[in-house]
């Protein structure tokens, strides 16, 4: 998938992007105890200069993965951009949820 977003990016360099979703891997774990397919990641963020959208706003949420009988809480989920102009992010911990991943 990544091949591919590199492929569109080379072809529509004016264009930017918003990409979302599940990246099942914690990103702010440091890169001594990083796995290599979030080596892999952080170096496509990095060359991409995808920025995170969970640095540049503070939620009163710091998770999106939760597990409540073994009480860990992680951050697997991102929205990520490069030059999109975002007014807002925000991780919600509705309710209602029946995901163990927030919206």
């Amino acid at each position: 998938m990544l091949d591919n977003i590199c492929y569109w990016q080379a072809e529509y360099p004016d264009c930017s992007c918003i990409i979302g979703g599940d990246f099942n891997i914690d990103l702010d774990l440091p890169s001594s105890s990083s796995s290599r397919v979030t080596s892999i990641i952080k170096t496509f963020l990095s060359d991409g200069k995808l920025c995170r959208c969970d640095q540049f706003f503070t939620s009163h949420v710091s998770y999106t993965y939760f597990n409540e009988p073994l009480n860990h809480y992680t951050k697997l989920d991102y929205f990520v951009s490069d030059g999109v102009s975002i007014k807002n992010f925000e991780i919600l911990d509705p309710d209602v949820n029946f995901s163990d991943h927030l919206p």
